[in-house]
C-alpha cells in the first residue's frame, strides 16, 4: 500500500482462544477441538475499507499470546521476534465469490457485493502450518497480480 502511496491501517475487530472446528483444524493440521487464537482483523487505505480476515493461529505454537501483542506490531514481524516461528512460505488459493452480511457490513458495501475469498497457510521452517487465514477483499478495489517463472 505504502508503494501505492496510501497509508494501510489494520483494526484487530476480535481476539478470542477458541477450540478448532475440523474445517479449521483440518486447514491447520490439527486435530478437532486443539486450541487456537482466532483474530479478526479489518484492513483499510486512507480510511477506505478493502479487506476482512479472519486468521486462525495454533496455540501450541504461540503460548500465552495477548492482544497487546497483536496490537505492536505486524504479525508477520510478531511471528520471529516473540515467538521464534521464521516464515518459511505462505500457499494462497482465491476464487470469486460474494459478501455474505456479516462481511459486507464490516466493509460497508451491499450485502452481495463482488469480493475474493482468500485462503492463506503460512509455514514455518520446519514446515509446520503457522496460520491459516480466510480474507474477503472487495471485488471493486482490489488487484492480484501474479508473476509466473519458468525454470
Amino acid at each position: 500500500m505504502r508503494a501505492l502511496g496510501k497509508t494501510p491501517k489494520t483494526d484487530i475487530v476480535s481476539f478470542e482462544r477458541v477450540q478448532a472446528i475440523p474445517f479449521i483444524a483440518e486447514n491447520l493440521g490439527l486435530s478437532p477441538n486443539d486450541d487456537v487464537y482466532k483474530v479478526r482483523r479489518l484492513r483499510s487505505a486512507d480510511g477506505e475499507r478493502l479487506m476482512y480476515e479472519t486468521t486462525f493461529i495454533p496455540a501450541y505454537l504461540f503460548p500465552g499470546l495477548t492482544l497487546e501483542e497483536l496490537e505492536s506490531m505486524p504479525l508477520y514481524e510478531l511471528y520471529p521476534t516473540l515467538y521464534k516461528q521464521e516464515i518459511k512460505y505462505a500457499d494462497e488459493e482465491f476464487f470469486a465469490s460474494v459478501m455474505r452480511k456479516k462481511e459486507s457490513d464490516r466493509l460497508q458495501v451491499g450485502t452481495g457485493s463482488a469480493c475474493l475469498r482468500i485462503y492463506r497457510k503460512t509455514y514455518n521452517q520446519d514446515n509446520k502450518i503457522i496460520e491459516f487465514t480466510i480474507s474477503v477483499a472487495r471485488g471493486d478495489q482490489f488487484t492480484y497480480k501474479i508473476r509466473h517463472v519458468r525454470k
